[in-house]
């Protein structure tokens, strides 16, 4: 991603992907749990039912959008 615009971001960013992950908590998108693996704790990240929700919506949205744009083209 070029990340030109305002509001944007870049994932080439150092911490970008970082960034994302305490926005996406915050707004109850995913949360974090730890698994033991091998001795080791790795931490990870599950989406919530709202996250789930919420990109389910911004896909149907997309789709909209790509359809709008592109009409038969995306089928």
């Amino acid at each position: 991603m070029d990340g030109e615009g305002a509001g944007s971001s870049r994932l080439s960013d150092p911490g970008s992907l970082h960034r994302a992950s305490h926005k996406m908590k915050a707004e109850g998108l995913i949360r974090s749990h730890s698994e033991v693996a091998v001795g080791q704790v790795h931490p990870r990240d599950v989406s919530t039912a709202k996250g789930r929700r919420t990109l389910r919506s911004s896909k149907r949205q997309l789709r909209g959008l790509a359809d709008e744009v592109l009409g038969d083209e995306t089928s």
